[in-house]
Order: structure tokens, then sequence, then C-alpha cells
């Protein structure tokens, strides 16, 4: 795990995985302050280089030596689609969020190359859908835990829906059993 080191006050900027979590306070012991970490990601970003690996060790073990901002890793055999080892971005692309509720997380990109997006919600795809202005996309996990998708070049509406199939069964069963 990273570890706790400060720097004028702040968390050191070695703490890769909890900027990726998007961990905006960190308390290291009960008496102290929280420490402000501003070098979390954010909750969304693009990155240019992904380290392919093999396996869910690989992609655990690699996480502490990753510029998580700028690198992530994939377990390809896990990847539902080949994805490239480098993305172009410049300083003009951006994906930020701009709704978020319980069932629904709302972001919109703009890029003038196609990107990979980390967003830093949980992988959980029982149940998580995405969609890229309004046409579901594939999707797959990312630094061990996280969510990831290729975004193309241009302007889009990027959403995840949770919509478990479970759930939505229960509740037709549910509405049948009222009638």
């Amino acid at each position: 795990f990273p570890s706790h080191d400060r720097m004028d006050g702040k968390l050191s900027d070695t703490c890769q995985i909890l900027n990726m979590l998007n961990a905006k306070y960190i308390v290291v012991s009960r008496n102290d302050e929280p420490i402000v970490n501003s070098h979390a990601n954010g909750n969304v970003w693009f990155v240019n280089d992904v380290s392919k690996v093999n396996s869910t060790n690989k992609e655990l073990l690699g996480l502490g030596k990753l510029n998580t901002k700028t690198q992530a890793i994939v377990d390809v055999t896990k990847a539902p689609f080949a994805i490239s080892a480098h993305y172009t971005t410049d300083s003009l692309d951006a994906i930020s969020m701009t709704k978020y509720a319980t069932k629904e997380i709302t972001y919109h990109s703009k890029s003038s190359h196609k990107g990979f997006a980390v967003f830093s919600e949980i992988y959980y795809p029982e149940g998580w859908n995405c969609y890229v202005d309004g046409k579901q996309i594939e999707t797959f996990r990312a630094n061990y835990v996280l969510r990831a998708a290729k975004i193309k070049k241009g302007k889009h509406q990027v959403e995840w829906k949770f919509e478990p199939k479970a759930f939505h069964r229960q509740l037709m069963l549910g509405l049948e059993e009222q009638n």
C-alpha cells in the first residue's frame, strides 16, 4: 500500500492508488486532521499509455508502478476487445462528470482523438451499463478495480446506468402478481 509521506502538510504524490480512487481527504490517525490530497485524479480522466498484462495478479501487482494520471493497466484476457498500448491526448481533450445520481452518472467528453477513459468508479459489470450518445458500448476493467471505456473522438455524452437484470426481473414478477 502507498506510503503516507507528508509534503508541506499534503499527501505525497507517490500515493497513486489513492489518487486513482479519487481520495480527496486522507486520515492517517485519529488524532490528526485529515490531509487534503491535491493529487487526486478526479472522477474521470483520459490516459496515454496502457500496460497490457495477461493475468489479474499482474494487473494488481503493476498498480504500484503506474502514474495513474497518464497510465492504466489492463488484464487483456478479461477485455472484450483489442486495446491499444498508446492513446494520444492533448491539452484540449477533456472528459468530466456533469451529473451524479444513485443509478446514473453522466459525463461530457470532448476530444480530437479516440480516448481511453478511466472512471473513478468501482467496476461492477452485473448491472452497470455504459452508453455513448444513447448507444450501449462495451466496457472493461482497468487498474484492477476501476471502470474503463474507449471513447471515440468528438463531443459525446457518456452515461453509466445501473440496470441490473435481476432487479428488473423481480420488479416485473411483482407487477404480474399485483394484476
